[in-house]
């Protein structure tokens, strides 16, 4: 039986330690992307359905549509998983 793992928070000194970042100091090359997703928070509305459904996910359309984009998604996420192990999370962001 194996030890189990530390699971690392996004709160936890050593989650930022794992990608060579400090808590409080934002580098340059990190371009704003701490403060992207609070960006869209701000932009987030509650959404509450009505009464009508308007798409069937089960649709044959929409399963092939779906296996479809699954597989370039699952493409192109090797190709930045294969930078990220090469390269780290600074050989992504040269990417964009």
């Amino acid at each position: 039986m194996t030890a189990p793992q530390k699971v690392l928070q996004p709160w936890d000194d050593a989650h930022f330690k794992q990608f060579g970042l400090k808590r409080n100091v934002i580098e340059p090359w990190e371009d704003g992307l701490r403060t992207q997703l609070d960006k869209v928070q701000d932009g987030l509305r509650y959404y509450v359905g009505g009464e009508r459904i308007l798409t069937d996910d089960q649709a044959p359309v929409e399963v092939l549509g779906m296996r479809a984009i699954d597989g370039l998604i699952q493409a192109e996420l090797q190709y930045y998983q294969k930078i990220y192990r090469e390269e780290g999370l600074k050989g992504l962001l040269a990417q964009f």
